[in-house]
């Protein structure tokens, strides 16, 4: 509540009710809310929090101004959020420049949020020139900074390498039997051979 407070999202803002309510959790003794990360996060940084929220909630144009007050200051979140409207042209003209050097700005400041977008330009080759290893060491250095996309996009990469390399040795086999391959099937006169006996 105190999130959407500070960021106007479903109503009004107020910022002094918002500053109410984190100062409440500070003091609530229910053990879930007693973990330090989680009083971090839910009370560390409100203008950031309303600055995603903003996001989150389709509020871009909010939002993106809001980013942009924070990325001149040397904000690494509002320089993330920016690469981010920029990479995928939402609340803004698609521009893969431009979400390049706010990326380099955050990914400078060890921000997962930007390495992980980062790394979705290297694995497609948008506004760089693709690098599929640049791409995962990329995805993984933002996971172990916990964001959690970074580490489902470095474990796909990961799959499909393994199955192209199957793939690439099942062509191989068939090609030495003498046939081609037509996706799983391996041809011979135009017959699905069995290339392994």
């Amino acid at each position: 509540l105190a999130i959407m407070l500070d960021a106007g999202v479903g109503g009004p803002a107020d910022r002094a009710r918002a500053a109410q309510f984190r100062e409440q959790m500070k003091h609530i003794n229910d053990p879930s809310y007693t973990d330090p990360d989680f009083l971090k996060r839910a009370t560390g940084d409100p203008d950031n929090l309303a600055m995603k929220a903003s996001w989150q909630s389709g509020h871009y144009a909010e939002a993106l101004q809001n980013a942009q007050t924070r990325a001149a200051k040397g904000d690494a979140n509002a320089q993330a959020l920016l690469g981010k409207a920029y990479y995928e042209g939402v609340g803004v003209a698609r521009n893969y420049a431009t979400a390049l050097i706010w990326l380099n700005k955050a990914f400078a400041q060890n921000n997962a949020d930007a390495m992980f977008i980062l790394g979705l330009m290297y694995e497609w080759g948008r506004g760089v020139t693709q690098d599929l290893q640049k791409a995962i060491g990329l995805f993984d250095k933002a996971a172990t900074l916990g964001q959690r996309y970074a580490q489902m996009e470095a474990k796909g990469m990961r799959m499909e390498g393994a199955a192209a390399e199957q793939q690439a040795r099942y062509a191989a086999v068939c090609r030495a039997a003498g046939g081609v391959t037509d996706g799983p099937l391996c041809l011979s006169g135009g017959m699905a051979i069995d290339p392994y006996h």
